[in-house]
């Protein structure tokens, strides 16, 4: 990142003014708060070190003695970040960790792919307004030195943070990585903290682009005129505010499931009842009734003293019954996404092995999709070592994030289908 574009964006996001320019630094000026400065030379060095001396690879900036991944707190309870961030030293291998907030070098590398993808989103990472609320005390408070852009941006980050690891020796990558869960799960055993690493950046964007799904202000929402299956709003609302992308997915999923015995005992009354009612069929006849106990031991598997329903089969029922409008589901897919309908057409899921779907071949749309989403949620679920087509947390977060776009709109169709007018 150039320092031209970087002065830019911190005016832009900060309705800042330029008060000084110089060889060496860049004042600002930020409505109602205490001056902040821009050591260039600082500034170039950070860069210069992105660029010679640091890999980097999606969330992880690192080289032979440092690394670097962004990370996420999974907790119910907010905690102020003097209580989140971790420091601890390993004297005699010569290795520290931390938790805590990112490094200049990583903003810097942060502020890069959020200007790649969408200068927008500055906006909805960097809060303003949080700087401005953990600031306020220190309004009346003089200080000797001004502070510097990198610590305004630190405090302006809702709730974004990193492991950093330095090393006194050099160590591969993927020993860094061992160390790292080593370190995350001494930090969940001891303080009972959820922490885990974001893979890709796609997995701190996700939630802007689902976002974009419903453009509605908070003035246009009207009162309800409908009302919907309680059992499904909770597993939506469970789905909607998970952290974790695979409990998303099988809350979604759940409201899928919740039909399944339903639809497909319906189904299977129905296609006796096709037989039953047929002009050549007798039930003196023994052909015909073994017929229907063929037709019946097809449907249904008897398992643990109880039968058992096919239940990629009654997926499909469920989506043929209750996604009855294909331009509608494309449409919304598109709305998060032009590249998705694409995506989908061409891509199977790489770790569940879940089918393609080409949603202009019509004929085929259920069938391959109701296999997408079953061998998908069977990865996720079955997770036995000898498994080779399931699911790793975190490592296959980016192959299941469009996946979550795929069933939320879904459930939300569904949910809207078997809903009642007020």
């Amino acid at each position: 990142m150039e320092i031209e574009n970087f002065i830019e964006l911190f005016k832009d996001s900060f309705k800042a003014e330029i008060v000084e320019d110089d060889d060496t630094k860049v004042v600002f000026s930020i409505p109602e708060r205490q001056n902040v400065d821009l050591d260039k030379e600082h500034f170039n060095s950070k860069v210069d070190e992105l660029k010679n001396k640091l890999n980097r690879d999606e969330t992880e900036i690192s080289n032979e003695k440092y690394f670097e991944i962004l990370a996420k707190e999974n907790s119910r309870i907010y905690m102020p970040s003097r209580y989140r961030e971790n420091s601890i030293s390993d004297e005699i291998n010569g290795i520290k960790y931390s938790y805590g907030d990112p490094s200049d070098e990583y903003i810097i590398y942060l502020l890069e792919q959020i200007v790649e993808l969408d200068r927008r989103i500055t906006k909805r990472i960097f809060d303003p307004l949080r700087y401005l609320r953990r600031t306020q005390r220190r309004i009346e408070q003089s200080t000797l030195f001004n502070q510097t852009v990198f610590d305004v941006l630190r405090q302006s980050l809702p709730l974004i943070e990193t492991i950093k690891i330095k090393s006194q020796n050099s160590i591969k990558k993927l020993r860094f990585e061992q160390l790292m869960y080593s370190y995350l799960f001494s930090l969940s055993y001891n303080l009972s903290h959820s922490i885990y690493p974001l893979r890709y950046f796609d997995e701190l964007f996700s939630p802007l682009k689902v976002g974009r799904l419903r453009r509605l202000s908070r003035d246009e929402i009207e009162s309800p005129k409908r009302t919907y299956i309680n059992d499904l709003i909770l597993h939506y609302q469970k789905g909607v505010s998970s952290e974790s992308l695979d409990h998303q997915y099988l809350s979604f999923y759940h409201i899928l499931e919740h039909f399944f015995e339903k639809i497909y005992n319906e189904d299977l009354i129905n296609k006796m009842r096709e037989q039953l009612t047929l002009p050549g069929f007798s039930y003196k006849r023994k052909t015909d009734i073994e017929k229907l106990i063929k037709i019946i031991q097809k449907r249904l598997r008897y398992k643990n003293e109880e039968f058992q329903i096919n239940e990629l089969e009654a997926l499909e029922l469920v989506l043929r019954k209750y996604i009855t409008d294909l331009e509608n589901l494309k449409e919304e897919l598109e709305n998060v996404s032009s590249e998705l309908i694409e995506f989908f057409k061409i891509n199977e899921v790489p770790f569940s092995k879940g089918n393609k779907v080409n949603f202009e071949v019509e004929s085929e749309v259920f069938k391959n999709l109701s296999k997408r989403i079953y061998f998908t949620r069977n990865s996720i679920v079955h997770s036995k070592e000898t498994e080779k087509d399931k699911y790793i947390p975190f490592k296959d977060d980016k192959d299941l994030l469009n996946e979550i776009y795929l069933m939320r709109i879904l459930a939300e169709q569904v949910i809207i289908g078997t809903s009642k007018e007020i």
